[in-house]
């Protein structure tokens, strides 16, 4: 029974809510009795239900993603002064071996 009263709140809210929410909610309606759901059956709002919670986890997600970019990045290492290499080579054609520090 409380779902039933949930979802006549929603229908009555949902003249408060923007076209793009709208639009969502009769297509997942519609998706509901595409699936053989009788509007006012328990089935019916389980499954918009459902919906409803997919679409909250996407939206938990979506928040997760934004603040974990917005986060500071650790500070990379660089030297105080410049750096200098030294480079040798022990005998002609032989490596070449170079040393920064």
């Amino acid at each position: 029974m409380k779902i039933y009263i949930v979802l006549a709140s929603s229908l009555i809210v949902s003249g408060c809510v923007s076209p793009i929410k709208q639009a969502r909610h009769e297509r997942e309606a519609k998706q509901c009795e595409a699936f053989g759901y009788k509007l006012g059956t328990d089935a019916y709002a389980n499954c918009r239900m459902q919906f409803e919670m997919q679409h909250k986890r996407k939206m938990s997600d979506i928040g997760n993603s934004i603040a974990q970019a917005s986060q500071p990045r650790p500070a990379v290492y660089t030297p105080a002064g410049p750096t200098n290499c030294t480079s040798r080579q022990s005998y002609p054609g032989a490596p070449v071996y170079t040393n920064c520090f």
